[in-house]
């Protein structure tokens, strides 16, 4: 019986030290698409400082910072708006801000984000694809909605800016309100 045991335990371990952990998926693998690029590479993980500095970006915005929001632009910046507008230039940018946000009770929630990257790119920046909670309260009226955002970071400089936004089912408002509630 000893001598079973031995065997089984030897075959389990020689079984598992024989295993590779290969990377899911395999490195040689495409992932994603671009129908815009020929030959597309697929993507890979991007940089994290990258995601770090799209949430000091959203920090100097809810703090109503420009100046520090504009010191993470790169002079050339260019915002692809949800109502179809570019606005380019980290100064445009700032002019455009200040005509309406210091007026305005709004916050970005920060919901998650993540980096992604051409797959074997020379280049050390990455997009960073994130989503964030709008609130804007207006007098007696709470208006939420939820942002997802498209980021070029390059050299700890936000490149371009894509918005898009969607407003929250009922299901999700109540979720929100209640969690709100949970914190207070």
């Amino acid at each position: 019986m000893k001598n079973l045991i031995f065997t089984v335990l030897t075959a389990s371990l020689l079984v598992a030290c024989a295993q590779t952990s290969a990377p899911c998926p395999s490195n040689d693998e495409v992932v994603g698409y671009n129908y815009l690029v020929e030959d597309f590479p697929g993507i890979e993980v991007g940089n994290q400082p990258d995601v770090e500095t799209w949430l000091e970006y959203l920090g100097h915005l809810n703090d109503k910072d420009l100046e520090a929001m504009a010191s993470l632009e790169a002079d050339s910046i260019e915002i692809y708006t949800t109502d179809g507008r570019l606005v380019v230039g980290s100064q445009t940018h700032v002019d455009k801000l200040s005509e309406w946000i210091y007026d305005t009770d709004i916050t970005w929630k920060p919901v998650w984000g993540l980096a992604v990257k051409p797959k074997g790119s020379e280049s050390n920046g990455s997009f960073v694809m994130a989503a964030s909670d709008l609130k804007v309260v207006q007098e007696d009226t709470v208006v939420r909605m939820n942002h997802i955002f498209n980021a070029w970071i390059d050299e700890g400089k936000v490149q371009a800016i894509w918005i898009y936004k969607r407003e929250f089912t009922q299901k999700e408002l109540n979720m929100i309100t209640a969690a709100e509630a949970k914190e207070e």
